[in-house]
């Protein structure tokens, strides 16, 4: 079976529609778009990227600026800027984040959605907190393993990303459907 079958299959099982609240009162999934994350990651110093564009200091120190708002998500330092607002005046950072090697990859996108978080979350102005969970829910959700025939540690799991569900009007019931 693919991973459009799956996916249809998950969607269409009445105790997934029942028991998550976006999908309840969602017609037959007709199919689903969907894009597949790579797990090439296997070291947190991939997020040395940030410190290289400076958007955090040597000590790990997050470099704010002033505040913007963009759809109600508050803008308040260099990485949310880098990661969310396109007329930010670091263009460098703006354009090197949103290559495919850091939106296609599953740590990045769950560093994205942990560090902009939501509107009860309570911001750190070091990178330090943001990777620890970063480490432990990647740890949690993927299997890393051997491979028997290279030798090489790789990430055996396969991760995707919902885009859109047919028969399903919005995933988060808002304007921010296609928020990150």
């Amino acid at each position: 079976m693919g991973a459009e079958e799956f996916l249809k299959d998950l969607f269409n099982d009445r105790n997934v529609t029942e028991s998550f609240g976006p999908l309840r009162g969602m017609s037959e999934c007709s199919g689903v778009k969907f894009t597949h994350m790579t797990c090439d990651v296997l070291n947190m110093a991939y997020f040395d990227k940030f410190r290289e564009l400076g958007l955090v200091t040597e000590n790990g120190d997050i470099r704010q600026n002033y505040e913007e708002r963009l759809d109600g998500i508050i803008l308040s330092d260099r990485i949310r800027q880098a990661l969310l607002w396109e007329e930010t005046e670091d263009f460098e950072a703006w354009d090197e984040l949103h290559k495919d090697a850091y939106q296609k990859e599953f740590i990045f996108k769950l560093f994205m959605h942990i560090q902009i978080g939501g509107a009860v979350n309570q911001f750190d102005n070091n990178i330090a907190p943001y990777l620890d969970v970063v480490k432990r829910l990647y740890k949690d959700l993927v299997c890393v393993a051997k491979d028997p025939e290279s030798q090489q540690i790789k990430c055996h799991s396969h991760v995707l990303r919902i885009d859109k569900i047919e028969g399903c009007s919005s995933l988060y019931g808002n304007k921010y459907d296609q928020h990150p």
